[in-house]
């Protein structure tokens, strides 16, 4: 294989802990800015917006999975973690019920309440957790 499509375990789990920081993040403040509008008046363009960021949040935790399971040494960890997926899945799910059945006070409490503590408890309970991995030296690659 070629040497430039290696990557290390310290890196992958570098860039699962900066795309899940960033992705956190971003999700976080588009939801900070819709807990100043009113139920009724959400936009259908800033719903399906939410729900396509959380789906492709999802997406993302699903292909990294694998990696994390098998990288990830302390089974406490990985249990958090699974738990808060499968809060976020049981969120989503619930938001595609809310949205498709035109329930707006639903929708916008799931957004902002919900999804909300989800995401801190991905910040608060996942994220540091990551972050000494970083820097542990841990051998082998991942080749692409």
């Amino acid at each position: 294989m070629d040497a430039e499509a290696c990557i290390s375990h310290a890196e992958m789990t570098s860039l699962i802990h900066i795309t899940l920081s960033e992705t956190v993040s971003e999700l976080s403040r588009d939801i900070e800015n819709l807990k100043g509008i009113a139920p009724l008046e959400l936009s259908d363009a800033s719903v399906i917006a939410i729900i396509d960021q959380t789906r492709k949040f999802v997406v993302f935790l699903k292909y990294t999975n694998e990696y994390m399971r098998k990288t990830i040494p302390d089974s406490a960890v990985r249990e958090e973690m699974l738990r808060i997926k499968l809060h976020l899945l049981s969120v989503l799910r619930a938001l595609s019920d809310h949205v498709r059945a035109k329930d707006r006070l639903a929708v916008h409490d799931l957004i902002t309440e919900e999804l909300r503590d989800n995401l801190t408890l991905w910040k608060i309970n996942v994220l540091p957790l990551l972050r000494p991995l970083r820097t542990q030296p841990i051998s082998g690659s991942i080749h692409a």
